[in-house]
């Protein structure tokens, strides 16, 4: 391959069957980067790609993430009544996975490098059976967000997602706490009160000023959600 553009190419040739079947459309732009998504009930799924460039080898790396308009609605309407610490935006996505999310998190990428077609249909290869197999199943899982209540808010609470198999980003503990409410799950009151007293516990320390602004967010999305109906 002469180029990362003929490598793009060359990639989505192959791919792009494993992705229409799945209800994925893809939209390039003139350098041929893709844009990989499809819209769901709740909002939207979205397949990141890019390509690597190692001139003459080349590496994809993908990964996962949904948009849900519910959460994003709230926090939307939460940014609107306080400034948050990291903004958020109108598709911003509420989870995040991949390959090495799930098996690697220590590491970025797991597919071998390119430099000949035989090895981009090797490489597709990978992906495609990951898309089956773990990718879609994930995110059609994960549409119904008690699956990810049960993950997060569960008997032992996430204290963050560094190095866990699903990410959920910035404001996490804000978006924790907006899928409990809407899952419905009875995990809400208790979870409200694990994150309120774990920013507590930090006020005191060297960063406690950036904790009571962070308690302070979390106060007002609980005022706010107390007019929130669950999604189930």
């Amino acid at each position: 391959m002469n180029s990362i553009i003929e490598a793009r190419e060359l990639t989505l040739k192959y791919l792009e069957p494993t992705l229409h079947k799945h209800g994925f459309t893809v939209k390039l732009s003139a350098s041929k980067q893709a844009k990989i998504e499809r819209k769901t009930a709740n909002g939207t799924d979205i397949l990141g790609f890019e390509m690597l460039n190692y001139t003459p080898s080349f590496q994809i790396r993908y990964a996962f993430s949904k948009i849900n308009t519910r959460i994003n609605d709230i926090l939307m309407g939460l940014q609107e009544r306080i400034k948050l610490s990291l903004k958020e935006e109108k598709k911003s996505w509420f989870i995040f996975f991949s390959y090495n999310t799930l098996h690697k998190p220590t590491e970025t990428s797991y597919l071998p490098y390119m430099e000949t077609e035989a090895e981009v249909q090797k490489s597709v290869a990978m992906m495609s059976s990951f898309i089956e197999d773990t990718g879609v199943p994930l995110l059609v899982r994960f549409d119904d967000l008690r699956e990810v209540d049960r993950i997060v808010n569960g008997e032992e609470p996430w204290e963050t997602d560094w190095h866990k198999p699903y990410v959920l980003g910035g404001n996490f503990h804000l978006k924790r706490l907006i899928i409990s409410k809407l899952a419905g799950q009875g995990n809400y009151d208790r979870m409200f009160s694990w994150v309120s007293d774990h920013y507590a516990s930090k006020f005191n320390e060297k960063y406690g000023d950036n904790y009571r602004v962070l308690m302070a967010e979390v106060e007002e999305l609980d005022k706010m959600l107390k007019e929130v109906k669950t999604l189930v």
